[in-house]
């Protein structure tokens, strides 16, 4: 595969992936979590507390902790120093020890570091991002001693991708910092000043010590002794995509992000020795705020041949982690600049960041019949980077083999990997596997079951049984039929599947209409014809993968 698979994951999250949740500093990162999970568990308020023995006992007593209560638990230990609390956290099966790594570096607890680093399994940029944002002296000089060179060149990208966002007296901090880490070893400058123009630093871009940042930014590129030709043609693209991504949010109207990143002119006042901001996005009279960007990005691949491999590349990460990846591979085909790069590698990029609408766009311009093995590799590309699971099992939902029993042995066997993350592979066996099928048929068989007792045995004033069977059918299993409609692409996971083939042996057992042996081989489309077919006509959908997407789908399930 083209080299920039590894190489760009590990660069956006060392360049700081997290920075748009660090807009409120450190609480926002704090707030997230507690948003996703909706409440405060016991482990979480007992690690946050430091009270090491309602831990153990609440670890010992319960074998079913939710995943999101022990990262937010070992996230609460880190922030607040309690090692033998994050250590018995994680043996019980914590993993985000990159959020503990922020955390850590934003309260100024080396020892957690210290500890965090034998794990061998954290980017100790994520501690260089805690620390910056809290300005830690103490902290920086400690990560400085202990990191290696990669670590040094993580430090010198995240600083480097923070001194736009940042207030004066940050702005004067980062300078040293950075200035610390040159003196240390750091010297990838070219990557530094990529991370420095890369979308979410221009998305919380804003006018206060402009002319400090600038002359921060002047001292990347005079130290940088390599900006060729095609770094420039990167750093071009790059800054289109950057637009595009801010151009969109505008169009949005979403106030709460343009509030900080404005797209503003900076003019010089005399009087005032600072540049002023003037202008701004409400001002602007476009017909479509998001086509100058993307008309600049054609005329530069066209009329200016900044169309090198490279930049290409650089161009679609970019457009990958800022959520507009379809509108530039769009352009890229039509440019018939696409084929420059390996398109199995864009499918794992768009694949981890959950890029939905991108993956289905290149699903179907990937040549067909599928080159299996250059599209297992994208799938286990996109398994072993912890960003989220939602990409990959909207990848088994879309047949992306287009051979359903292939593309559920693929589940199967990367399940079964060590570098798939943990969260994937929870969700890889609990809905994908061959006892998540049998699961499903289990939990239907005790759904029929329970309706049954509810249709023969229930006392009110509405009598289930006096329904019309259309509507006793409507009560029992409108929920699973809505729920399978809703499933993107043409691929029910086998819980799903297990679910509904049992649903409707009870429904259409006796009838002569179809036979078991039929719906055990139908598909999903079939399937689900076959239930809407015993439900009401008004309460039929069409089985379409866009009416939810896979975000909404899994994250009020994780």
């Amino acid at each position: 595969m083209a080299s920039f698979r590894r190489d760009h994951m590990e660069g956006i999250h060392a360049a700081g992936t997290h920075l748009s949740k660090c807009r409120l500093k450190f609480a926002a990162a704090e707030g997230a979590y507690g948003t996703f999970m909706g409440h405060q568990s016991a482990v979480v308020e007992a690690a946050a507390q430091g009270a090491r023995r309602d831990v153990s006992r609440l670890l010992e007593s319960s074998n079913n902790i939710p995943i999101q209560d022990l990262n937010y638990a070992i996230f609460q230990a880190a922030k607040r120093g309690h090692k033998y609390i994050l250590q018995s956290l994680i043996d019980a099966g914590g993993t985000d020890l990159n959020a503990a790594m922020e955390a850590a570096g934003w309260s100024g607890h080396t020892h957690i570091v210290d500890e965090l680093m034998l794990s061998g399994h954290v980017h100790i940029g994520r501690a260089f991002l805690g620390a910056m944002l809290a300005c830690r002296d103490n902290m920086i000089d400690h990560l400085i001693s202990i990191a290696d060179t990669d670590g040094l060149e993580s430090g010198l990208r995240v600083g480097a991708s923070l001194i736009w966002s940042r207030m004066p007296d940050e702005v004067d901090f980062l300078s040293r910092v950075i200035d610390q880490l040159v003196k240390a070893g750091a010297k990838t400058f070219e990557d530094a000043l990529l991370s420095s123009c890369n979308g979410t630093a221009i998305l919380h871009l804003n006018g206060h010590s402009i002319l400090q940042k600038s002359k921060i930014f002047d001292r990347l590129v005079l130290e940088s002794s390599n900006l060729t030709k095609d770094f420039y043609n990167s750093l071009l693209l790059q800054a289109c995509v950057c637009f595009l991504y801010r151009m969109t949010i505008l169009e949005a109207g979403d106030a709460a992000l343009v509030d900080h990143c404005d797209v503003s002119v900076f003019i010089q006042d005399p009087s005032q020795g600072e540049p002023q901001a003037t202008g701004a996005s409400s001002r602007l009279r476009i017909e479509s705020r998001a086509e100058w960007p993307l008309k600049m990005m054609k005329y530069l691949l066209t009329q200016c041949s900044v169309n090198s491999e490279c930049a290409i590349e650089q161009a679609v990460a970019s457009s990958t982690h800022l959520g507009v990846m379809l509108p530039v591979l769009e352009l890229l085909v039509g440019c018939d600049c696409l084929a420059i790069t390996d398109p199995y590698v864009v499918l794992a990029f768009a694949t981890a960041f959950r890029q939905t609408a991108a993956i289905r766009y290149l699903l179907d311009i990937i040549p067909k019949p599928v080159n299996v093995r250059p599209m297992m590799e994208a799938f286990k590309t996109a398994a072993s980077e912890n960003i989220g699971p939602e990409g990959v099992l909207f990848l088994l939902h879309l047949n992306f083999l287009d051979d359903a029993k292939a593309t559920l042995r693929a589940a199967s066997m990367v399940a079964e990997l060590e570098d798939t993350t943990p969260d994937l592979k929870l969700w890889l066996r609990e809905e994908w596997s061959k006892e998540a099928y049998n699961e499903g048929v289990q939990t239907g068989s005790s759904h029929y079951l329970n309706l049954m007792r509810v249709i023969k045995l229930g006392q009110g004033r509405l009598c289930i049984r006096e329904l019309p069977a259309q509507l006793q059918a409507a009560i029992g299993y409108l929920p699973l039929y809505k729920d399978c409609c809703k499933t993107p692409g043409t691929l029910l996971s086998q819980r799903q599947k297990g679910e509904l083939v049992e649903a409707l042996r009870h429904l259409y057992r006796g009838s002569r209409k179809v036979s078991e042996a039929e719906i055990l081989r139908a598909d999903k489309a079939k399937l689900l014809f076959l239930l809407g077919a015993c439900l009401p006509e008004w309460s039929q959908l069409p089985a379409d993968g866009d009416v939810r997407t896979p975000m909404s789908l899994y994250n009020n399930r994780i």
